[in-house]
């Protein structure tokens, strides 16, 4: 197992959903001991679900410019 500190530097991957099944597993474990972890887990990756629900601007040549 890691350290906390290696799981708070991994909260965004998590949130994301960028981790592999096996790492993420790990992290929902640990949040169990840990309440902040727990927390940010949470918290960050229900951002990122809002956010990621958003409608997408639309670029076009002109927004370069």
């Amino acid at each position: 197992m890691m350290d906390s500190e290696l799981y708070n530097k991994l909260v965004d991957l998590y949130a994301a959903g960028e981790l592999p099944s096996e790492l993420e597993d790990e992290m929902k474990v640990a949040a169990f001991t840990n309440k902040e972890l727990s927390h940010d887990m949470a918290t960050l990756r229900s951002t990122v679900e809002m956010m990621k629900a958003l409608p997408q601007p639309a670029f076009t040549e002109e927004s370069f410019q």
